[in-house]
């Protein structure tokens, strides 16, 4: 990830010297595009998966992950990922955020 950052520091510069080139922009807007494409396939396959727990348990998702993190919701395997699942969407939600400008 460190050189996509030097990559875009390095083009933000460009941009700010010479201008923007309509080209490298449409590259990287069809290059973030499809990462967000990408991303809300995951989310849903991850999504689906959450809805599975939620109906075999009886709860949603966030009254699990509060049980969990305090230690009440115990150590079996569906809890863990379970667990895994709920941290996976809100990082997969987060990097759509930060793709989307919001």
């Amino acid at each position: 990830m460190h050189n996509a950052v030097a990559v875009a520091q390095k083009y933000e510069q460009f941009v700010i010297h010479y201008g923007d080139d309509p080209f490298i922009s449409k590259t990287i807007s069809k290059m973030v595009s499809t990462r967000l494409t990408m991303l809300q396939k995951e989310l849903k396959r991850v999504q689906g998966a959450l809805l599975r727990f939620e109906h075999i348990y009886g709860k949603t998702s966030d009254d699990f992950i509060k049980e969990f993190l305090s230690g009440k919701a115990g150590d079996d395997m569906n809890f863990m990922e379970w667990s895994a699942l709920v941290r996976m969407s809100e990082r997969l939600r987060a990097e759509r955020t930060a793709l989307q400008g919001n």
